[in-house]
């Protein structure tokens, strides 16, 4: 019985405990050189060419909602195992995606992306963007509205 306990104990502490994620510095919104036409329907092709579910979409508002996706692990941090240091990150995580575009001027528009991550094992452990998809989609976007001119 005390075996047990003592194993019991040490899975739950092996189980629960962890390294937090870390907070990844990144650029969340960048000034795009197109009107606000051009850059949201870029913003919705390259949805669509990515394979990206729209769950939400109001242009009037500039906002678009995904909904979850699988990403790969080198788009999310979610921490660390304690004892054994693995991350907890293996197999990706499942991505949610808010995108928000708005006018500055007749040429110019800004879009903010901000991403949610969940880990897939263990299941529903809050994570942090790495940034790496949020770079990926503003050089589609920009490049999209750049060879549309």
């Amino acid at each position: 019985m005390k075996k047990t306990t003592i194993l019991l104990g040490l899975f739950l502490i092996i189980g629960c405990g962890g390294i937090k994620p870390e907070f990844h510095d990144f650029e969340k919104k960048r000034v795009i050189n197109g009107n606000f036409d051009s850059v949201w329907s870029a913003v919705i092709e390259i949805f669509a060419e990515e394979n990206i579910p729209i769950t939400n979409i109001e242009k009037a508002s500039g906002l678009i909602v995904s909904d979850k996706i699988f990403v790969e692990a080198l788009n999310c941090d979610c921490g660390k195992e304690a004892i054994l240091g693995g991350e907890y990150n293996i197999g990706g995580c499942t991505g949610m995606f808010n995108v928000f575009v708005k006018k500055v001027d007749m040429s110019k528009t800004t879009v903010m992306i901000t991403a949610k991550y969940i880990s897939r094992m263990p299941a529903g452990k809050s994570c942090t963007s790495t940034g790496t998809l949020e770079t990926y989609l503003f050089e589609l976007i920009a490049n999209k509205v750049e060879s549309s001119k």
